[in-house]
């Protein structure tokens, strides 16, 4: 009997199966960075969709790498030797400055996390292949067809390697490789 191959897996498995789709954070261009902050603090995530109310669909990400770009950018040194807080966020929170920037100037400020969305009927081996393919990409937005672009869900790289941790024996080509054998630590990797 032929065992099925890493990409017949890939294609036959829809993006729908392994995104995070229960309790989306989002944002609007229109929050306060601050906002974003919190949110992104209080739920332990990394990044948040950004919708634009005035084209009516989501149009980037927000993240923790943005966040103190903007911060960088927006204070001098005079403010930097003024505050000793505690921490990253207490830092960020001591500084009129930083309270009154949106979401919608800060988002993408690192050209961290470019915004890419995918249908959430695509499979697997697109949603791999964009993130590969469009990099440095950390969560892809997926989105529903009805209505167009409404955000249905995320996949987020820890999404995808605990669903390959998962299915390991469904990856025939990788299942008793080592880290050292992908050279998945090397500019060069041998995938």
């Amino acid at each position: 009997k032929r065992r099925m191959t890493d990409v017949e897996f890939l294609k036959l498995t829809s993006v729908k199966d392994v995104m995070i789709s229960d309790h989306l954070q989002t944002t609007h261009v229109t929050n306060k960075a601050k906002e974003a902050l919190e949110q992104l603090q209080k739920h332990h995530i990394t990044a948040l969709p950004v919708f634009d109310p005035e084209k009516e669909r989501f149009v980037s990400f927000v993240d923790m790498v943005d966040l103190p770009t903007f911060a960088t950018k927006i204070l001098d040194e005079a403010d930097l030797k003024e505050t000793k807080p505690a921490g990253y966020f207490e830092f960020l929170n001591a500084h009129d400055k930083f309270k009154a920037g949106d979401v919608g100037t800060v988002s993408n400020m690192s050209n961290r996390d470019a915004y890419l969305q995918i249908l959430e009927g695509a499979d697997m081996k697109t949603a791999v292949s964009a993130l590969m393919d469009f990099g440095p990409i950390h969560p892809l937005a997926v989105v529903g067809a009805s209505p167009p672009n409404n955000l249905v869900g995320l996949l987020t790289q820890s999404q995808i390697f605990g669903w390959v941790h998962d299915n390991i024996n469904k990856f025939p080509s990788i299942k008793d490789r080592t880290v050292a054998d992908l050279g998945a630590f090397s500019a060069n990797p041998k995938t």
